[in-house]
């Protein structure tokens, strides 16, 4: 075992992976530093009630139940051990360096330790995944479970390295369908990349029923809760269905909204280093169409094409034919480590095909060129963290405040419903539509308090319907955006009666 790895740190590749994994972990764990006791958003605040629910049954308002649970219950075993919400950004930061690490080990192995430093160096310096590992929310999630998925597709299915890594396929498929909702474009992107290699008659093929075998097994768990507590087996896909069906979508002008995306996320030369790369391998790939094994020769980078273009291509369809129009970067941030694989491509290519005419030179292009990709990386991270890490504190602030001036059982009324519920530990209720509404709610839940505040989208009618009513609706907390206290940004009123 010592042998094996002295030997594999005499490799330069890994000692250059080494290096990038601490600068990648470092500036991770500098957000943490900055951002550790910031207010949870929205998204946030409901995974953590409900992971809090979870530990010791705290009211659950606020929680959407077609979210998924695996990693609330995770937390919730860390937070009834007597962990905090900081260990749960800890592990945000392990899991988001992880991802860094995985995504040497996956493209490495499926293509060369060159291409694997490059798409590693994208990851851990791409601003976007620096951002959301400082939130607790799922989409980090994402990237990591994309590229273990893929990494057991490839050792146990492909390459069919032992049996036991097939099943590790399924199990995590399975799990990772389960953890989060788009790991189903995934697998539907490895559907295409099996009926693209082997048609049809992958369904004699024994590694496909044991993988489905696994997968649906593993899966059975997830499915029976989501049945008992939703009213269906995979309550994602029924909600997907209803705002893809149900709401409109962007038409045809949403065709190129994340390709948009790309360069103010990515940076300009990763996204044409990203650009190129693709187009290098599909142009290959078309020169040798119709010869009888040149889609096998070139199996894992269309393997890594499939995993970045489906997932990519399924999103887009969704947000122009349905879901509201939805394009958020969020959704597709686990398909960069595969398209920073083609910018490995590229970048490679690059220096193969000028290192012949002067390796210095080129070599010092290259280094120039990664030296202002981190530079984009790290400023874009630090103004984008920065900036928001005051947002929603006067909403953390009175959530703690609610708790301590309120007995179990009370009940308060808020447009931040699940961060509430989560600072308070109160059970919450949503703004209505109108005054009307708002008065019955009053009467028949009869609220402790009542707050109002600039972070969520305002009702028309508030400001009036707590004037119109301020012998009932009494403000005895308030808290402002600016230092003289001239700009409120969110006011607790006690309901008296």
């Amino acid at each position: 075992m010592n042998k094996r790895v002295k030997e594999w740190f005499k490799d330069k590749h890994n000692i250059t992976f080494i290096a990038i994994l601490i600068a990648a972990f470092a500036i991770r764990l500098y957000y943490f530093y900055l951002t550790k006791n910031q207010a949870l958003w929205w998204d946030e605040a409901e995974y953590a009630l409900r992971a809090k629910a979870f530990a010791f049954g705290t009211p659950l308002s606020g929680w959407a139940p077609e979210r998924e649970v695996i990693v609330p219950f995770l937390f919730s075993l860390i937070l009834a051990i007597g962990g905090n919400e900081i260990v749960l950004r800890i592990i945000q930061v392990l899991v988001s360096t992880g991802t860094v690490a995985m995504t040497y080990l996956l493209i490495s192995k499926m293509s060369n330790k060159n291409y694997g430093l490059v798409a590693t160096f994208g990851m851990a310096f791409f601003w976007l995944h620096i951002f959301f590992t400082e939130r607790v929310l799922l989409y980090l999630w994402a990237p990591l479970l994309f590229l273990v998925i893929v990494y057991f597709f490839y050792t146990g299915y492909v390459k069919e390295e032992s049996r036991a890594k097939l099943i590790w396929f399924g199990i995590f498929s399975a799990v990772g369908l389960s953890t989060y909702f788009s790991i189903g474009f995934l697998l539907a992107g490895i559907l295409v990349y099996v009926i693209a290699s082997e048609g049809f008659s992958a369904l004699k093929s024994r590694k496909v029923w044991t993988s489905l075998g696994v997968f649906f097994l593993a899966l059975l768990p997830h499915m029976i809760y989501s049945q008992i507590t939703y009213g269906f087996p995979i309550p994602r896909l029924a909600v997907g269905y209803q705002a893809t069906t149900g709401e409109s979508g962007a038409g045809l002008s949403g065709l190129l909204a994340y390709v948009n995306m790309f360069p103010s996320r990515v940076g300009m030369i990763f996204s044409v280093l990203c650009l190129l790369g693709i187009l290098y391998f599909l142009f290959n790939l078309a020169l040798g169409f119709g010869i009888k094994g040149h889609l096998k020769k070139n199996s894992e980078w269309f393997l890594l094409f499939i995993a970045f273009f489906v997932p990519f291509a399924l999103y887009t369809l969704y947000g122009v034919v349905g879901g509201s129009a939805t394009f958020y970067d969020a959704f597709i941030l686990p398909v960069f480590p595969f398209a920073f694989a083609f910018a490995g491509l590229s970048v490679v290519k690059i220096y193969e095909w000028f290192a012949k005419y002067n390796k210095v030179v080129v070599g010092l292009f290259i280094f120039i060129l990664m030296v202002f990709q981190a530079y984009y990386g790290i400023s874009n991270s630090d103004d984008t963290i920065k900036a928001k890490i005051s947002s929603y504190d006067s909403v953390k602030e009175a959530g703690i405040w609610i708790n301590e001036h309120t007995e179990k059982g009370d009940v308060v009324i808020s447009r931040s419903r699940p961060q509430n519920t989560y600072y308070s530990e109160r059970e919450t209720y949503g703004y209505p539509e109108n005054e009307s509404d708002m008065t019955k709610l009053i009467e028949e839940k009869k609220p402790k308090f009542i707050i109002d505040s600039v972070w969520e989208s305002r009702m028309p009618w508030a400001d009036l319907y707590f004037y119109e009513n301020n012998n009932t609706l009494v403000p005895v907390m308030a808290y402002f955006l600016d230092k003289e206290k001239k700009q409120p940004s969110l006011i607790i009123y006690e309901a008296r009666y």
